[in-house]
């Protein structure tokens, strides 16, 4: 009579690099891929830890001591051990804000950037632990590469090994809103293409601009040229106001030309720039088309001009 023993399985234990689990009990099957076994609950439902609250790194001789009550043989365990992170906890975009808002001042120049920009996050999925780890955004050297608009950073969730050594458990991304603080020229009221600006067409705001290519204008306001129209509480920017001349060379415009009891408006060609009051050389186009000798006018408004009565 022969005796037979019962038949053994065997498998292998491929070990995940880091295991992030959300339930405080952590499973064969959070922590490792289970390969060559038959009954895949007698392996992977195998309970490895519960009430986690904190980062732990289970090692190979750990695991190995788990199973060893285990129906089934245990050929080989592939890797030397697994990070298991407790995701046990949610940020919210004010906390994250305020998180931000210290790397950022550690950073060289960091106070004068947060007291001229405003951020706002808008990734609201961002987790970690409730002990044992940190997180730590990865930013500049330098506050003055913070531009703003959309940025994307990169935030670890980190902690130390046995040993002191700093280890990267996950690495999530984060998208910041920054927007930079500035005085801007605003309409006080309705501005109509053409118009000169004068005190009180305007007044300065603070506001909030993510775009570092928007131009506005500086120095003096008093005596540009409205370009295009600008409605009450608009921003004023520079390609919308400008120092134009009054009259422009190459211009079409009205030069009157006053005798003694008469009054003749013709239309000439300007020969250069110029302002309200500058004397500037004239073409009359005569009703053929054709155009005179130079003459000198004197600019009097937008589009006009007299013509020097000594000529």
């Amino acid at each position: 009579m022969s005796f037979c023993p019962s038949e053994v399985f065997s498998f292998s234990l491929y070990l995940h690099p880091r295991a992030l689990v959300t339930g405080s009990a952590v499973y064969m099957k959070d922590i490792a891929r289970v390969a060559g076994e038959l009954h895949a609950p007698a392996i992977s439902q195998i309970l490895v830890m519960r009430d986690i609250r904190s980062p732990v790194f289970i090692t190979n001789e750990q695991l190995r001591e788990k199973l060893q009550g285990s129906s089934e043989r245990l050929d080989r365990i592939f890797g030397t051990g697994v990070w298991i992170v407790p995701i046990n906890r949610q940020f919210t975009s004010d906390e994250l804000s305020s998180i931000l808002k210290t790397q950022i001042r550690a950073l060289q120049g960091g106070d004068a950037f947060l007291q001229k920009s405003v951020l706002r996050i808008e990734s609201s999925n961002i987790h970690s632990v409730l002990e044992g780890a940190d997180i730590l955004f990865r930013l500049p050297s330098r506050a003055s590469a913070l531009s703003p608009g959309r940025r994307v950073f990169s935030l670890d969730l980190t902690t130390r090994d046995a040993a002191g050594r700093p280890v990267t458990l996950e690495r999530q991304q984060v998208t910041v809103h920054i927007f930079r603080k500035e005085e801007i020229p605003v309409a006080a009221r309705d501005l109509t293409p053409g118009e000169i600006l004068n005190d009180g067409d305007w007044i300065i705001e603070t506001r909030e601009v993510d775009s570092l290519d928007t131009r506005y204008p500086s120095g003096q306001l008093r005596g540009r040229r409205v370009l295009t129209a600008i409605h009450k509480g608009m921003e004023l920017r520079a390609a919308a106001v400008q120092f134009l001349p009054a009259v422009r060379r190459g211009q079409t415009i009205e030069v009157v030309h006053q005798g003694i009891g008469i009054v003749i408006k013709c239309r000439s060609v300007a020969g250069r720039d110029g302002n309200v009051g500058d004397l500037i050389p004239v073409r009359l186009v005569l009703p053929s088309g054709g155009r005179t000798q130079s003459r000198q006018a004197r600019i009097v408004a937008d589009g006009s001009a007299v013509l020097e009565t000594d000529q």
